[in-house]
Order: C-alpha cells, then sequence, then structure tokens
C-alpha cells in the first residue's frame, strides 16, 4: 500500500462543552486544566489548547443559548456580519474561530478534538467529514463515521482545524455525568495525544483497512398528520442498537397504541444515533449509515370508601416523557371508545403543559415542590412562578388538598434517568390503599432509566401495564374484593449524599463509581465504591450502617447537590381492606 508524508502536528485543541449538557467533555476539558495547573505544560508530549467551547450554556446545563453551535462553523456562517442581538452562539463561534483559525488557512490549528455525548447506544464514535483525511487515529477501537461534507459547508467546530474529529461517547443522558463513559472519552482523548506526540517523533504507522459508516439519511418518528406530535417510540427490539444491521421487515418502531412499524425499504442499512434526546427537536429519531471499507495508506509522521374518582396525571416533570404519551394515549382511548373504556372513571391531566411543549423539566420552578399548603394556599399574581399558578389551578381541579372533595386517587406519573425500575413513592408507611396498590403491582409507577426528553417504548409499556393494574385493583376494591393482610417490602428514605466539589469552586469534581451505577436499591457496605474523581481516585462509602441508594445520578437532581439517596429496607405488615358497607 501506498505511503504518504505528512507535517508534525504542532498545534492541538480539546474541546468541551460544545453542547452545555454534555458534561463528560466539559469536565475532561476541567480535568486538563488541573493538571496543567499542577504539573504545568509539560504534563503531555505535545502542547494541548483547551477550550470550554459554549460556556453560557455550560453554567445553565443546556444543549445551546439561543442556537445550536454544532451548526455554526460553515464557512457562510463564520464569515456573516455579527451584531450584539446575533445568537450567542454564533458570535462564540466567530471568536472561536479567530482562536483557532481562521478556518481553511494555513494559520488554523492542526487539529480539534472535540468532545461529545449521545443519550443513544452508540459506544465511542469517532464523526468526521471526510474519507481522505489520513490522520485519524487507527488504534483505538472506535467506530468512525463519515459525513462526506465539504470543509465550507461543515457546520461543526472541529471543521475549524485542519484534521478535527468528534468523539461522540453513550449513552449518557444530557445533565448528567457517569463515570464509565468519562472513564472511555478520557482514554480516547489520552490515546489521541499519544498518537499524535508517537507521529510527531517519527512513528510509521502502517495502512490497512478501516470499517466506517456513511451517513445517508435521517428517519423522523411517526406523526399525527394534524397535530404533528409523535404516535410512537423506537421498537424495544431497536432501542440501543446502534449500528446494528437493519433488514426489510425488522421493527423499527411501536405505536402508543400497539402496533409495530417495521423497516420497509431494500438494502442494508445501520442505524446510529437511535432516539438521541437532542434530535427530538429536529425531526431525527435515527439515521441510518451503509457500511463501507476504507482503505488508508501507511503513515510517517383496613376498611375503607370507594375510589369514585381517580386521575392519572403526566408531565409534572415535561422531559419526563413516558407519563406525556401515555395520557396522550388514554385521551386518544377516550376519544374513540367513550368513558367506559375503563371499569372506573379516570381523569386524564397533562400537568405542566408549557413545560412539555419545551420539553424542559419546569418552566420556572419545580412544579413536584409546588404542592404543600403553604404554596397552595399562598396569593398569586400574574408574575408568580407558572408552576405554582398551575398547581392552584390543578388544586382547584382535583382538590382541594386536604378536603373531602379531593379526589380520591392521583397516580402521578414519572421518569428517572436512575436505573430504579418500576418504583413506588409515596409520603406515610400508614396509607393502605397506596400500598395494596403496591402489594398487588409488586412495583410503582416511578420507571426508569429513562433520559428526559426520550420516550421509550419498553419503559412506556411497563408505565402503561402499571397504570392499567392499579385501575383494575380499584375496580375490584370497589367492587368488593376483600384484599388480605401482608408484608410488603418498603425503602425509608433516610438522607441525601452529595458529589464530591472542589471547595474553592463549588464544581462537581466527580461522577458516581461504575460499580454503583445502575444498582439503585443495591445494598451499600462500608468500604465500597461510590464515586470516581475525575483525576482517577475512588471514593469510598465510610459508614458503619448498611444503607440502600436509590435515584443514583438522577439527572433532574443535580441542580440540588443529590448524587443519591439512601434509604433504609424494612418491612411494613399491612391489614387486610375491603370497600366499607352501606
Amino acid at each position: 500500500m501506498a505511503s504518504v508524508s505528512l507535517p508534525a502536528l504542532g498545534r492541538v485543541a480539546v474541546c468541551g462543552g460544545t453542547h452545555g449538557n454534555e458534561l463528560s467533555g466539559v469536565y475532561l476539558v476541567q480535568e486538563l486544566e488541573r493538571q496543567r495547573r499542577e504539573k504545568g505544560d509539560g504534563v503531555w508530549p505535545i502542547p494541548v489548547t483547551t477550550v470550554l467551547t459554549n460556556p453560557r450554556a455550560v453554567k445553565e446545563c443546556r444543549r445551546y443559548i439561543d442556537t445550536d453551535m454544532n451548526r455554526c462553523f460553515s464557512s457562510d456562517t463564520l464569515s456573516s456580519p455579527v451584531t450584539d442581538s446575533s445568537p450567542y452562539e454564533v458570535r462564540r463561534a466567530q471568536e472561536l474561530n479567530n482562536l483557532l483559525g481562521p478556518k481553511g488557512s494555513p494559520d488554523a490549528v492542526d487539529m480539534i478534538c472535540d468532545l461529545h455525548n449521545t443519550t443513544s447506544n452508540m459506544g465511542l464514535t469517532l464523526i468526521h467529514y471526510t474519507s481522505s483525511d489520513w490522520a485519524k487515529i487507527t488504534q483505538v477501537p472506535v467506530r468512525v463515521l463519515v459525513l462526506d461534507f465539504t470543509v465550507s459547508d461543515a457546520y461543526n467546530l472541529e471543521s475549524v482545524s485542519k484534521h478535527g474529529f468528534t468523539l461522540e461517547v453513550g449513552p449518557q443522558p444530557q445533565g448528567v455525568i457517569r463515570s464509565d463513559i468519562f472513564v472511555i472519552m478520557k482514554k480516547a482523548v489520552d490515546l489521541t495525544i499519544d498518537w499524535i506526540h508517537k507521529f510527531n517523533s517519527g512513528t510509521v504507522f502502517e495502512g490497512g483497512e478501516l470499517e466506517a459508516y456513511k451517513f445517508i439519511r435521517s428517519v423522523d418518528y411517526p406523526r399525527n398528520p394534524e397535530t404533528g406530535t409523535l404516535t410512537a417510540a423506537i421498537h424495544p427490539q431497536l432501542q440501543d442498537r446502534d449500528f446494528c444491521l437493519l433488514n426489510t421487515g425488522d421493527p423499527i418502531f411501536l405505536s402508543f397504541s400497539g402496533e409495530t412499524i417495521k423497516y420497509q425499504e431494500d438494502g442494508e442499512r445501520h442505524p446510529f444515533f437511535i432516539n438521541e434526546g437532542a434530535y427530538y427537536e429536529k425531526g431525527i429519531a435515527f439515521h441510518l449509515a451503509r457500511k463501507t471499507i476504507l482503505n488508508i495508506p501507511s503513515m510517517a509522521s383496613v376498611s375503607l370508601p370507594a375510589l369514585g374518582r381517580v386521575a392519572v396525571c403526566g408531565g409534572t416533570h415535561g422531559n419526563e416523557l413516558s407519563g406525556v404519551y401515555l395520557v396522550q394515549e388514554m385521551e386518544r382511548q377516550r376519544r374513540e371508545k367513550g368513558d367506559g373504556v375503563w371499569p372506573i372513571p379516570v381523569t386524564t391531566v397533562l400537568t405542566n403543559p408549557r413545560a412539555v411543549k419545551e420539553c424542559r423539566r419546569y418552566v420556572d420552578t419545580d412544579m413536584n415542590r409546588c404542592f404543600s399548603s403553604d404554596t397552595l394556599s399562598s396569593s398569586v399574581a400574574d408574575n408568580s412562578p407558572y408552576e405554582v399558578r398551575r398547581a392552584h389551578e390543578l388544586n382547584n381541579q382535583l382538590g382541594p388538598k386536604g378536603s373531602p372533595d379531593a379526589i380520591d386517587l392521583i397516580c402521578d406519573l414519572h421518569n428517572t434517568t436512575s436505573n430504579m425500575g418500576l418504583t413506588l413513592i409515596h409520603y406515610t408507611t400508614s396509607d393502605w390503599v397506596t400500598l395494596h396498590i403496591c402489594k398487588y403491582l409488586q412495583a410503582t409507577i416511578e420507571v426508569g432509566p429513562q433520559p428526559h426528553g426520550v420516550v421509550r417504548a419498553d419503559i412506556f409499556l411497563i408505565m402503561k401495564e402499571a397504570v392499567d393494574l392499579t385501575i383494575e385493583w380499584i375496580h375490584k376494591y370497589n367492587s368488593g374484593t376483600v384484599f388480605e393482610a401482608g408484608e410488603v417490602e418498603i425503602f425509608k428514605k433516610i438522607k441525601s449524599v452529595d458529589y464530591p466539589r472542589d471547595p474553592e469552586t463549588g464544581s462537581v469534581s466527580a461522577a458516581i463509581h461504575p460499580q454503583l451505577q445502575d444498582r439503585d436499591f443495591c445494598l451499600l457496605r462500608n468500604g465500597d465504591p461510590m464515586f470516581l474523581t475525575f483525576s482517577g481516585e475512588t471514593v469510598k462509602y465510610k459508614q458503619e450502617e448498611e444503607l440502600h441508594p436509590l435515584f443514583i445520578n438522577e439527572c433532574a437532581y443535580y441542580e440540588k447537590a443529590i448524587a443519591f439517596h439512601l434509604g433504609k429496607k424494612m418491612m411494613l405488615t399491612v391489614p387486610s381492606v375491603q370497600v366499607q358497607k352501606d
């Protein structure tokens, strides 16, 4: 195979936070900067510039402020005039072009490594825009995506450099840092630096074949033709199978009414970015690629009243989508079949419609903290937080709280990014109705793990079954069924644990340890790993009392300074219950 000789790579930049809620790159850049402060520029064998690409979005833990920064680096955008009213990311892109470019010029930095996360199950994926840029890692076990844009049309940050690429590492929900994902990303960056050092030192890298995936087109979700809303989620047989071979007849979507939608095209394609949270707003369920082989040259260089009124509520947090779509599906069933579709009267409520519309947890304040008696009795005005005003509306509709007129049972549907399975959460150990429903379900209504802003068909089906069983239990109870006494295993919250933090800045300095991640409700013993610092040290549990962690690495709890809760396992004895007889 032919050889090519290329100039040494003298200027390299590692960039994180292009999307402000993709946290592995943010914390890796901070860790690299910490290493430089402690050990000086000689910490790496080559000069490395570190860049926090979108600092305002990082501060707010949002993908972007005004527009997607990863679409702001085309030659047209970089050469357009800017003013104070221009989108923040466009102005910042031009700043970075001045710092790292100018794009396409001999003065541009030699290589940019732009760090990203994805909610899709893509592992470690290298993305670039040409199949003829040989200055790539050839020894890191990564998948390679080729988008094949011209440099001027390429809109991503790395296109500013001569040999840039994106490292996508997933699955990781936006707004969350997972230590296993962080470690993979850090290893990839370390190996990139090592490769460049060897290349600059004269190592000859042999040529060979490289398997790559070339982008073909994007596929949207099935949608309601009138409203444009989603009518289906990724099929469980496709979920988490990025880069698998998709054949004609394979399931790709599962509609909310239960129908399977199959892939109907000829030609073998490979889906990627399956169910990516950030792509909902772009109308993309997944991309399709064709697998190809690149030839790269060698390189040098109790008795209770009947339950007459029941409400099923979804969208209290607007980006927890299983409940949103389940409420919509139940409303569709009512429209088609009438109120008799269920054996008991059921009210369906979209709790926080504004947050649902924006696919955000909340608009002004966490709605799941707005139903205290003090908040519900407080005066409200037009400038009161939206969720407080909405809570007052719902209290009038479903309450008033604490009164005889309040609805008998509310089933509030949530998702968590934690690996909690199906979990019922309530606030007393003497609510026999709730505990018997728990005993009947052998599970709960809090369903995870599911990233915020994403709906998974498997999680949706679990939630739907739980709601159906709850309605069935209430119907049996109201019909006179006697539910026998028994024991229910519960977990009682004891305390919350925060992440380790930098004492000066207060920023997170560690992530959940891989041995704890996804092990909600496991037994945590003295000496078990809890956190892995970004510099590689393990932080262990130091308490004698054995407790059970829950809501591990819950995305929505970062703002509350909670890494996980600790609970104590208990057994509750619940009495036999039956409906009161007239």
